[in-house]
């Protein structure tokens, strides 16, 4: 079972200025070359003060800014079009691991796919992000009609839900590649103490549309991405909101940019295998599908 804890009180957090700095998944205005400050940092109406709200967005710039350049530099992350990160995940419970993809695809897209084989039977697990609509599937492939649900959430409580499984883990991997589209947005959040590793993490807490849902924490060491906390809706039982924590570590270079290939979640491991810069990434995988055959597609493509 995963190990959660109850979600933090986001209340005393929201007289925290919030800066727009938005994930990768969106549109690179930072293409042009213009600094983190410019385009990542646009202070909102805070009751701290206008001199608050510009020292917290200095903060979030230093913090993004320290990361960058540990990540390889802001122009390598800059030039990415596609990454997508393969290996495996592998449950407590689980008898052998699952095979496990996340895809990158600029401007806003994002998608995690988890596939079991289960003899003639695979089960798949998909989170995608395609722009501004989400949608996922949890779907046994059987060769006939898929057992289970796909396609566009109709309902903004599970537009929300997909958008944000599909960035949980994309925040522990390349978090601040700066967009415009307010997908996610950054505010600064207090620094901390990690109770296993006791490193000093900064902390940046993490928005969207509906709301805060969790936060990424950077080593101050290595200003690499060292936590993630993800806050979301558990629907067994009796439905509640919970907080989840990703360890991020085991950073090695590839390709000019310094990636995590390991990723501890509780009792769930995540071992990134390898990496790939822009390959050719059909934007149809990212779409809609509800059929056997549109499934499978992108669970071979994850394989």
């Amino acid at each position: 079972m995963r190990q959660m804890s109850r979600r933090p009180e986001w209340g005393r957090r929201r007289a925290v200025a919030a800066v727009g700095v938005v994930l990768f998944v969106s549109q690179l205005a930072a293409a042009e070359g213009r600094p983190p400050s410019a385009a990542a940092t646009r202070a909102t109406p805070s009751s701290q003060g206008a001199p608050a709200v510009a020292r917290s967005a200095r903060d979030v710039a230093r913090i993004l800014g320290d990361y960058e350049q540990a990540a390889g530099g802001r122009r390598a992350l800059l030039a990415i079009r596609s990454l997508i990160a393969s290996g495996a995940i592998q449950r407590r419970q689980d008898s052998s691991p699952r095979s496990f993809s996340i895809r990158f695809l600029r401007p806003a897209s994002v998608q995690s796919v988890e596939v079991m084989p289960a003899g003639t039977i695979d089960l798949a697990r998909i989170s995608t992000l395609d722009g501004s609509r989400a949608w996922s599937s949890r779907s046994a492939l059987t060769g006939g009609d898929p057992l289970g649900s796909a396609g566009w959430d109709a309902e903004r409580k599970a537009q929300v839900q997909s958008r944000r499984l599909a960035l949980e883990l994309a925040l522990g991997i390349v978090p601040s590649l700066l967009a415009e589209g307010n997908v996610v947005t950054f505010s600064l959040g207090d620094s901390v103490r990690d109770e296993a590793s006791g490193k000093e993490l900064d902390r940046l807490l993490v928005a969207d549309e509906a709301g805060y849902f969790g936060g990424v924490y950077f080593d101050t060491q290595t200003h690499l991405p060292a936590r993630i906390d993800f806050s979301f809706i558990a629907t067994m039982g009796r439905p509640s909101e919970v907080t989840r924590r990703t360890v991020v570590g085991d950073h090695r270079k590839v390709s000019g940019l310094v990636l995590p290939f390991s990723l501890v979640r509780g009792g769930t491991r995540i071992q990134i295998s390898a990496y790939e810069r822009d390959q050719p990434l059909s934007r149809d995988l990212f779409e809609r599908v509800t059929s056997e055959a549109g499934l499978r597609r992108i669970v071979d493509a994850a394989r």
